[in-house]
């Protein structure tokens, strides 16, 4: 058996909202490392450059030159791109974990307008962060945060050779893929959030069992701030996050592919963003994240879905009586049916299970089944 400290240097490309903080935290309690740091390079601030205008706090977390990481570093967690990795760590090992893209970039703008209301004229770099306050689609289009909202995967595997305070031209899409997946080959170890043996497969590449610990970094939305997603989630804002995020996409599901062959990722992919939507639709109506929307028997008209705030979420169920374009992909079809169902709760899905309604289960869902079958057996015998 290695010791911990054969394993390292260890870096690790955290590309926001993909459940890095956890893994980040699961690999310091395995690995414990001597000299760990986290934080940003300049990758994810695309052509802002005041950072004189930043807090002393906030700059303790960015380093604006690879030098500028201390050399004794032995684990590198953080938003650093893989040009800064190679250039202050050649050494070391390498790795990354995906999310859904879709579910990434919506979670994203959740988590930017989760924060602390701002000042809109503190610095340029506060209101860009406040673009995220304006509804969904503005911020989808608005080019200077286009370096976190814009294939953020890809442009971390290949700043700073990325467009500064603009979107990917769609007919380069071939030719960054092709580059995304050579860069991809100088990482030892790439996964997905969404695959359940994760944990398996990241403790066996260490050589030591690496525990989850679990850590939720989103809070709900200020009350200023808050809303109905669906009042958000238009055909355009939908069409944009899935165009801001399509060479991830595509990206997502050949790493899928290959870190976990086993998995079906049309039906990964429309689970992760059901949950995703229902989640953030929680959120941005003041709740925890955890509940789900409280959905009527059978929908009628605008009556249809309340949100748990009690406004009316019925553009989910409009989306469902109309066609979506959406490629090849029904993910999204998927999605809103069972987001605006609120079919993701476990006792909603034993009682749909029960009436024979349910067509789509979750992963795990093996003890769902189990109290589905035990309500119906009930039902049954006091028939």
């Amino acid at each position: 058996m290695l010791s911990s400290q054969s394993r390292l240097p260890l870096a690790y490309m955290h590309v926001p909202k993909t459940a890095g903080t956890s893994f980040t935290r699961g690999l310091i309690k395995s690995l414990r490392p001597r000299h760990c740091v986290g934080g940003f390079d300049r990758a994810l601030f695309g052509g802002f450059n005041d950072f004189h205008e930043l807090s002393p706090s906030s700059m303790r977390y960015i380093y604006l030159k690879p030098d500028e990481i201390p050399p004794k570093t032995d684990f590198l967690a953080g938003h650093f791109s893989l040009s800064t990795i190679d250039a202050r760590m050649p050494s070391a090992r390498r790795m990354t974990i995906m999310r859904e893209p879709f579910s990434r970039l919506l979670s994203h703008w959740i988590f930017w307008r989760s924060g602390a209301a701002r000042s809109e004229d503190r610095n340029d770099w506060e209101r860009r962060l406040s673009s995220a306050h304006a509804p969904l689609l503005d911020f989808l289009n608005e080019p200077k945060v286009s370096c976190q909202t814009d294939n953020v995967f890809a442009r971390m595997l290949l700043w700073p050779d990325v467009p500064t305070d603009e979107f990917f031209d769609e007919a380069d899409d071939d030719r960054i893929l092709a580059l995304c997946l050579e860069r991809l080959q100088r990482f030892e170890f790439v996964g997905l959030v969404e695959d359940p043996k994760i944990w398996g497969k990241l403790g066996a590449w260490v050589g030591k069992r690496v525990v989850p610990l679990r850590e939720k970094v989103t809070s709900p939305v200020p009350e200023q701030h808050r809303g109905v997603l669906a009042e958000y989630m238009s055909a355009a804002a939908v069409d944009a996050l899935r165009w801001r995020s399509r060479i991830d996409n595509r990206l997502w599901r050949e790493i899928g592919k290959r870190a976990a062959p086993e998995l079906d990722l049309a039906t990964v992919c429309a689970r992760s963003i059901e949950v995703t939507v229902a989640r953030s639709s929680a959120l941005l109506s003041g709740g925890s994240g955890k509940a789900p929307a409280v959905v009527s028997e059978k929908p009628a008209g605008r009556e249809a879905v309340q949100s748990p705030a009690g406004a009316k979420d019925y553009a989910f169920t409009a989306m469902l009586r109309r066609p979506i374009r959406l490629g090849a992909s029904s993910a999204l079809a998927r999605l809103v049916k069972h987001a605006a169902s609120g079919a993701h709760h476990p006792v909603r899905q034993a009682q749909e299970v029960a009436r024979g309604r349910m067509r789509f289960l979750p992963l795990r869902a093996g003890w769902i089944l189990r109290l589905a079958r035990s309500r119906y057996r009930s039902r049954r015998s006091t028939a």
